[in-house]
């Protein structure tokens, strides 16, 4: 949208890796998981600064970029949720939220949807 900000697009960086002392002590596969899942935001965030403003991105290629890269990342979130036991060392705040895991099952399948219904519109676009 005209009104859209390049801040809107970019993702939350949590800021544990590679600084935090805690992340010295971990396995090698648990620091791989990190660093994969680290990876994946900071593709993300890389691709929306190329993105903003470039001239001859087609928004069908931008949608699906940004939808790949944040589903590619909530996938390793995942991940990490069952390897490092999120939902419990961080159970919800409040007895109406879900806990992480639920949240983040919850936006892959929106993703999905999205994915899908975006393909239909392009689709039907291109067709006509």
């Amino acid at each position: 949208m005209p009104n859209d900000k390049r801040e809107d697009f970019i993702p939350h960086m949590p800021t544990l890796y590679p600084n935090a002392p805690q992340f010295h002590h971990l396995s090698g596969d648990d620091a791989i998981a990190l660093i994969v899942f680290y990876d994946a935001l900071q593709a993300l965030e890389r691709s929306v600064e190329d993105w903003w403003q470039r001239e001859g991105q087609l928004p069908v290629n931008i949608f699906n970029a940004f939808l790949g890269l944040a589903t590619d990342s909530l996938l390793h979130a995942k991940e990490a949720l069952v390897r490092f036991e999120l939902d419990r060392l961080y159970p919800p705040r409040y007895q109406a939220w879900k806990p992480l895991s639920e949240r983040v099952e919850s936006t892959l399948m929106g993703s999905t949807r999205e994915m899908e219904a975006h393909l239909k519109r392009h689709g039907a676009s291109t067709e006509a």
